[in-house]
């Protein structure tokens, strides 16, 4: 393989659309600056949908720097739209492409990337190397992260491939499927046995956001991955480049990045487009205050260890008014804590005229931030751990109905991580307007004359800050 390599190059190829585009082009950078030194064994190419819009000149320069050659490819398949056939349609299209001599004379693989992957370490790229080195070796033609299951094992779709993947994995058979099945996951018969895992690349699907301290512990097999995928958000990208790139150009220093986190779950009895127009607004303000956003839902709850134990206590119990909504005071714990802490508040929670994140506790103690309200708290890892284990062991057959999780909290003989501040005040209270933060509570909004949404209160409120 050595002798291969020296002839012919890998390829690093990162996809996007419109919707990702910043992702990916933040991914891009990151991968650039991470490069000690010029890069003679690897080039790059951009792997755009159709409709996507072309990265900027500017970009492909920085990676130039590094890379020898940096293509920029349209997928040709003009369909590829929607999830998962827009992905599967641009793998499909680059296969077919990779298999065409021109590029397999200059490639004996390509590493295909998406725009929530994120590179842990300046060696990334070796790792890379080796893995697919060892695939190789034996006989393999493939190289990634394989997930097991008793019907859906598949080898996930970031990974290395030979640039000769289409003719060993089936040709015309290999470039086609069902609109919503993944690719990776409908070839699996035809993909597995060509492939091998490698505990250098790390699936982590579908996660909402990471902290730096999870980022740096991460494992597979004991041993800990170079090349990360599935974090949805900058909160991956931001850890690796504060800790390797000190400084970006000449004067940006690289800061942490700060999450507020939300629980929402979809429910029959609520007004839908009210609570998601709550969301945006949420998002959008907290965002403009350099806060990076996430909502939880259940999804990320099942992820927690406790889930499942927790869960099927709720499920033997009767319910007040909704089940969804009542399970979620108990389930946005378990989110947050597999997420690792940080600020979570209610969705309709928003910074006050005077807020600066100085005045957030720092996240070690389960910090209630107003007057014992749930509907902010500030948490650590340990904290947090304290409450889902309250939660896992507090005994559900002496309850009638779900209880809350104010009233599990309550019940509890030993307090001694939790803390109460007074930054936040229900709007429309006595001291709402020197709160540092205003929530927007149901019984907030009943009390204001006239008979607006919640919504329109909270959009009138937000024209008049300024970050």
């Amino acid at each position: 393989m050595y002798n291969e390599k020296k002839k012919r190059k890998l390829l690093i190829v990162l996809n996007y659309w419109n919707g990702d585009r910043d992702m990916a082009k933040a991914v891009a950078e990151l991968i650039a600056d991470l490069e000690p030194k010029f890069n003679d064994m690897v080039d790059f190419a951009f792997h755009r949908r159709f409709d996507a819009e072309q990265m900027t000149n500017a970009l492909k320069d920085r990676l130039a720097d590094k890379f020898s050659k940096v293509h920029e490819l349209k997928c040709r398949r003009m369909n590829a739209s929607g999830y998962p056939f827009g992905s599967n349609e641009m793998f499909y299209d680059l296969l077919e492409r990779m298999y065409n001599r021109e590029w397999q004379t200059d490639y004996f693989a390509f590493l295909n990337l998406e725009a929530d992957c994120c590179p842990l370490s300046p060696d990334w790229i070796t790792k890379m190397l080796e893995s697919y080195d060892e695939a190789y070796n034996q006989g393999k033609s493939a190289s990634g992260h394989v997930i097991m299951h008793p019907t859906a094992s598949h080898l996930n779709g970031v990974a290395i491939y030979s640039t000769d993947f289409w003719q060993k994995a089936g040709g015309m058979n290999i470039i086609g499927g069902p609109a919503q099945i993944g690719y990776d996951m409908h070839h699996a018969a035809r993909v597995l046995p060509i492939s091998k895992d490698t505990n250098n690349i790390l699936l982590d699907f579908n996660r909402r956001t990471i902290t730096e301290t999870d980022l740096q512990n991460l494992d597979k097999n004991g041993q800990r991955p170079y090349l990360y995928h599935g974090v949805k958000d900058m909160s991956a990208v931001t850890a690796v480049r504060k800790k390797y790139i000190k400084y970006v150009g000449s004067s940006n220093i690289v800061e942490s990045l700060k999450t507020i986190s939300c629980y929402f779950d979809k429910t029959p009895d609520i007004n839908i487009a009210e609570e998601e127009r709550i969301i945006e607004m949420w998002k959008k303000t907290w965002k403009s205050y350099g806060y990076n956003p996430v909502v939880f839902s259940e999804w990320d709850a099942s992820k927690n260890p406790h889930y499942a134990a927790i869960k099927k206590q709720l499920t033997t119990l009767n319910y007040t008014a909704s089940r969804k909504k009542e399970n979620a005071l108990i389930l946005r714990w378990l989110a947050f804590d597999y997420y690792g802490g940080g600020l979570m508040t209610e969705y309709d929670v928003f910074p006050g005229q005077s807020f600066t994140s100085d005045e957030i506790p720092h996240p070690d103690a389960f910090t209630m931030l107003g007057q014992g309200s749930l509907a902010a708290v500030s948490a650590g890892k340990e904290s947090l751990q304290i409450l889902t284990n309250a939660l896992k062991d507090f005994n559900y057959s002496t309850a009638s109905v779900i209880p809350t999780d104010r009233a599990i909290i309550d019940g509890l003989q030993d307090k001694f991580w939790i803390k109460e501040e007074n930054i936040m005040a229900p709007w429309n209270s006595g001291r709402w307007s020197e709160a540092r933060m205003i929530h927007f509570s149901m019984a907030a909004c009943k009390s204001a004359s006239g008979n607006p949404t919640k919504s329109t209160f909270i959009e009138q409120y937000i024209k008049g800050l300024r970050p």
